[in-house]
């Protein structure tokens, strides 16, 4: 099933903005839009139709953009996994290094200990939180396609290609205290965090 990643309300200038690889398919398509200054501030449905397309005609070249688009984006997650994938594991006694991201070595034991069923422990960047972005982890037996596989002294470890993206200098670590337990997640680069040791803004 194809992602909808624009629909015929995007404005044409937006459209060519985020999306430059949606000229080619209008270029092909015998639609000059993209170097017309007024018709960029249409919305992409309308600007078909000046050019005589039926309903049906919009709908085909939109779902054409829509599967470009999702092909360039796949060839770009690739290109990062890839990249991402030929980070050296520095492992140390204080803990393991991977590009930058630091996993102290009292988290790695706690992940072990927890990870009954020797499972990939997932680490992910998500929306949400009380600072806007949440870091958020699971044990699971399957990876998604935008998630990298790391090993760390027996233990799998994998991260979302946008958590590794935002991670120049996160330290995880595992804290056992009265007061406060719990892996916590520190972004140095980050704009704002949260004292919960999950949540930042980037």
């Amino acid at each position: 099933m194809n992602k909808v990643y624009i629909t015929k309300y995007w404005r044409i200038s937006r459209l060519l903005k985020e999306y430059p690889i949606s000229a080619e398919v209008l270029i092909e398509n015998e639609i000059p839009c993209t170097g017309c200054d007024g018709a960029s501030a249409e919305r992409l449905g309308e600007g078909l139709a000046t050019h005589g397309l039926n309903e049906s005609e919009i709908e085909s070249i939109i779902n054409e953009i829509n599967q470009e688009i999702q092909v360039s984006e796949r060839k770009s997650l690739q290109s990062k996994i890839q990249e991402f994938s030929n980070l050296p594991v520095d492992v140390k006694e204080s803990g393991a290094k991977i590009g930058g991201i630091f996993i102290t070595k009292s988290a790695i034991d706690s992940f072990k200990q927890f990870n009954e069923q020797n499972q990939i422990v997932v680490i992910r960047l998500e929306a949400g939180g009380c600072s806007g972005y949440n870091y958020e982890y699971n044990f699971k037996d399957a990876m998604l396609e935008d998630e990298v596989l790391f090993e760390i002294d027996g233990l799998k470890v994998a991260f979302s290609i946008f958590t590794m993206e935002n991670a120049k200098e996160l330290m995880i670590d595992f804290k056992l205290s009265l007061k406060d337990s719990g892996f916590k997640f520190e972004n140095k680069r980050a704009k704002k965090s949260c004292s919960c040791g999950k949540s930042m803004s980037i």
